[in-house]
C-alpha cells in the first residue's frame, strides 16, 4: 500500500496510467520488495532449530527431508505474501492484465531469497551475523539490477557496451527487472496488438538508416583517404566494414545477395574499386529494408485502423491510456540516449531500440531490456528465458543447501586463516 501509494503519480489530481512515470521505479522496488521479505522470512529458520538438530542427532533424522519442509513453508509463505502484494499494488496503480506475469516473476525472485537466507542460515553461528550480512546480499542487487544505474555507465573494469556485465547476471535483480519491465511493455493489452510490427519496423529501420548509413560514411572516408594518399588508420576501418558487412549479410532478408569484401591496401586500385563494390551492394540492401519497413509500418497501420473499426477511436485511445506506459516505453527504447549507434572495439552496436533488438549472442547474452534471447541456435522469449535462469539459480542454491557447501567454504577459509597465523606467529 505503501509503495503503490506514494509512486502514484497524479497530474491535476488525477491518474492517468499512461503518465505515470514512477511505475520503472515501483516495477523494481517490487523486486526489492520479494528479495527482503524473502530473505527475512528464511534467514532464521535454520539456527533456530540448531540445538533442536543437535539433540535429535543421535535419531538419524533425514537432512534432506528436513531441508525440503523448510523450503516447502517457505515457498508457500512467499507465494501467498507476493500474491498479496500484488493484488494491492497493482489494483492502486490500475495496471490491468499483468497479474499471472507479475507472480511468477516476483515469486521466483523470493524463492532465490528464500534459498540464500537457508544457506547463511545453515552456514553463520549468530543471528547477528545474518542480519549484518542481509544489507552486503542486497546493496549489489540495488546497485547492479540496472534499474538505478545503466550497466554501461559502471566502472570501466566491469562494465559493457554490448551485453549486460557478467557481474549483472549474477544478479537475481537484474533477471527479474528486466523480465517485469519488458512484460509490462510487450504483453499489454494496447501494446502486443502492435509489437511484432513494430519489431520489424524498428530492425529494418536501424539497418537502413543507422548502420548502413555509418558505413557508408566510413566507405566514403577511406575512398578519400584513398585519393589524398592518406592511409593512416585505414586498415582498421577496413577491418571494421568487412566485419560488419560479414555481420548484415546473416539476414535473412538478404542472404542470398552475394557479399563483397573490402580488399587490403597494398593496391590502392584494387581497394578503390572493391569499395565500389561494396557501395554498390549498401545501397542493394539499404533499398531492401527500406521496403521492408514500410512495409511493417503499413501492417502495423493496418491493425490501428482495424482496430478503431471494432471498438472506436475514443476506446482505442483509452486502451492506450490504461495499459501503455510513456516512461516504460522511453527506458526500453532507450530514447534518453541522443546516440544509436556506437563503435566498440572494431564492431558497431547498437543502442536504439533494446526492447526490438535481434539477439546477437548465440548463449543468452544481450543487452538491458531485449525482448528475446539466443541459445544455441534457438530463440527463447525474455519472459521464460529470464524466468528459466532465475529457476536455475534456485537449483544451485538448493543444491548448495544440501551439501552445506557455504559452512564448508567458511570453514575452509577459517582454517586457512588460522594456519596463517600460526606460520606468521613462528
Amino acid at each position: 500500500v505503501i509503495l503503490a501509494f506514494f509512486t502514484k503519480y497524479l497530474i491535476n489530481g488525477q491518474y492517468v496510467f499512461a503518465d505515470n512515470k514512477n511505475l520503472p521505479v515501483y516495477l523494481f522496488m517490487s523486486i526489492v520488495v520479494a528479495l527482503f521479505t524473502g530473505l527475512t522470512v528464511s534467514a532464521q529458520e535454520i539456527i533456530k532449530d540448531r540445538n533442536i538438530l543437535e539433540r535429535e542427532s543421535f535419531l538419524e533424522l533425514s537432512h534432506f527431508s528436513y531441508i525440503n519442509s523448510k523450503i516447502a513453508v517457505l515457498f508457500i509463505m512467499s507465494a501467498i505474501q507476493v500474491f498479496s502484494y500484488i493484488i494491492i499494488g497493482n489494483w492502486i496503480l490500475q495496471i490491468n492484465g499483468m497479474l499471472f506475469s507479475y507472480w511468477v516473476i516476483l515469486f521466483s525472485t523470493a524463492a532465490v531469497a528464500n534459498l540464500i537466507g537457508l544457506n547463511i542460515s545453515a552456514a553463520l553461528n549468530s543471528v547477528v551475523n545474518i542480519y549484518i550480512l542481509i544489507p552486503f546480499i542486497l546493496v549489489p542487487q540495488l546497485l547492479l539490477g540496472g534499474a538505478m544505474v545503466k550497466f554501461e555507465d559502471l566502472h570501466d573494469s566491469i562494465s559493457s557496451k554490448k551485453y549486460v556485465p557478467l557481474i549483472g547476471d549474477l544478479m537475481v535483480s537484474r533477471w527479474a527487472y528486466e523480465t517485469m519491465a519488458v512484460e509490462q511493455f510487450k504483453n499489454n493489452k494496447f501494446e502486443k496488438i502492435f509489437f511484432e510490427e513494430e519489431k520489424a519496423k524498428s530492425r529494418y529501420t536501424y539497418k537502413s538508416a543507422y548502420l548502413i548509413s555509418e558505413l557508408d560514411t566510413r566507405l566514403g572516408r577511406i575512398q578519400l583517404q584513398i585519393k589524398q594518399n592518406k592511409l593512416n588508420g585505414i586498415e582498421k576501418s577496413i577491418k571494421l566494414i568487412n566485419h560488419e558487412l560479414q555481420k548484415i549479410s546473416k539476414s535473412k532478408e538478404i542472404k542470398n545477395i552475394a557479399v563483397p569484401v573490402l580488399l587490403g591496401i597494398e593496391n590502392k586500385e584494387v581497394l578503390l574499386e572493391s569499395a565500389k563494390d561494396v557501395e554498390n551492394y549498401l545501397d542493394t540492401i539499404k533499398t531492401i529494408f527500406n521496403k521492408l519497413a514500410i512495409k511493417a509500418g503499413h501492417k502495423k497501420d493496418t491493425k490501428f485502423k482495424n482496430l478503431v473499426k471494432k471498438i472506436g477511436k475514443d476506446a482505442v485511445y483509452r486502451l492506450q491510456l490504461e495499459n501503455h506506459n510513456k516512461r516504460l516505453a522511453d527506458i526500453v527504447l532507450n530514447k534518453m540516449e541522443m546516440k544509436k549507434i556506437i563503435e566498440v572495439n572494431g564492431e558497431f552496436i547498437q543502442k536504439k531500440d533494446p526492447v526490438f533488438m535481434e539477439p546477437v549472442s548465440n548463449y543468452g547474452r544481450a543487452q538491458f531490456y531485449v525482448s528475446e534471447k539466443r541459445f544455441l541456435g534457438h530463440t527463447f522469449d525474455t519472459f521464460w528465458f529470464n524466468i528459466t535462469v532465475i529457476w536455475l539459480g534456485c537449483l544451485f542454491l538448493y543444491l548448495a543447501l544440501l551439501g552445506d557447501w557455504l559452512k564448508k567454504l567458511l570453514n575452509l577459509s577459517g582454517k586457512l586463516k588460522s594456519k596463517q597465523i600460526k606460520i606468521k606467529s613462528h
